[in-house]
């Protein structure tokens, strides 16, 4: 019965020398000041073709630590059976004392979950010498530059100021002895008073004034430019005149015929009805009084009157 349990004590020890071997774990400092990092590493042997669920910050043993990097796993050796992985952590506590842990559970499919040999960290709180006396805080102490720190800058700033003046000369030099065109000039063609008049009469009918019921403006328009036509022709004064003055004016040039005249004085008498009294002419006599102005606008001198 003895040899039995020596038996079975045996092969318990062997089991947890081999779990062991699968997981070791070694701290890079096993005292450390109080918020100061130490390395945790740890060699993991796993089967080949085996996969590895590592202990997350709520479940393993990083739930008692403070994570101060992201954990790495390299792969250092390999062979046909196992793979050798070494995962490194950055662990520290911001409580003092002493902490006994095993870095785990490393839990591989097909086969059980493995944690490493034991390890303690002793987190030590810093010593304060309260004996000596308080200093100051001292003051924001000011960077100080050198020509060096300097130098890119101002070699930066004279590169532009040296491109901008040579632009500038250029520009200069360039307006300078560009080649001047000449623009040719417009010929202003001189009109007749014949040609002026037709051409304002030309204008007026294009402006449709009767066709929006605008007979005062179209009437207006159209005897200044007999008036403006016969100042010019006659050298005669007719504006600011009433239409009986104007017509004695013409008469007493004797450079109208009769017909002009009575022409001109129908169509006086019809401007003055139709500006002074709102009188509405029909489409006939607005043509008739429009081929009326054109009769006594020649393109030739005004035929004198017969005597």
């Amino acid at each position: 019965m003895k040899q039995f349990f020596l038996l079975l004590l045996c092969l318990s020890s062997i089991s947890l020398y081999a779990q062991d071997n699968r997981c070791v774990a070694q701290l890079d400092s096993a005292e450390i000041m109080l918020a100061q990092k130490t390395k945790l590493s740890v060699k993991l042997l796993v089967p080949h073709n085996q996969d590895v669920i590592f202990p997350d910050n709520k479940t393993g043993f990083l739930k008692d630590f403070d994570i101060l990097e992201t954990p790495t796993c390299d792969t250092i050796f390999q062979d046909s059976d196992f793979t050798e992985l070494l995962c490194t952590y950055y662990i520290t506590r911001f409580e003092p004392g002493s902490i006994s842990f095993r870095a785990g559970p490393y839990s591989m499919f097909e086969h059980d979950t493995v944690w490493s040999n034991p390890l303690t960290l002793s987190i030590q709180m810093p010593v304060v010498d309260t004996t000596r006396a308080i200093n100051d805080i001292k003051p924001i102490k000011l960077v100080t530059y050198t020509w060096r720190d300097w130098a890119p800058k101002v070699f930066l700033i004279l590169i532009i100021c040296i491109v901008s003046v040579l632009l500038v000369v250029f520009i200069k030099r360039y307006w300078k002895n560009r080649p001047i065109v000449e623009k040719p000039q417009k010929k202003v063609v001189q009109l007749s008073p014949n040609e002026r008049a037709l051409q304002a009469i030309d204008e007026l009918e294009q402006k449709q004034l009767c066709a929006q019921h605008k007979y005062k403006q179209h009437y207006t328009e159209l005897f200044d430019i007999l008036r403006l036509y016969f100042e010019e022709v006659l050298s005669v004064q007719l504006f600011e005149k009433t239409s009986d003055e104007m017509l004695a004016e013409l008469s007493a040039t004797d450079r109208l015929s009769v017909q002009q005249l009575n022409d001109l004085r129908a169509f006086a008498d019809e401007a003055d009805l139709v500006k002074f009294a709102k009188h509405t002419p029909n489409k006939q006599s607005v043509d008739v009084h429009m081929s009326i102005t054109r009769s006594l606008i020649c393109v030739a001198d005004v035929v004198v009157s017969e005597s």
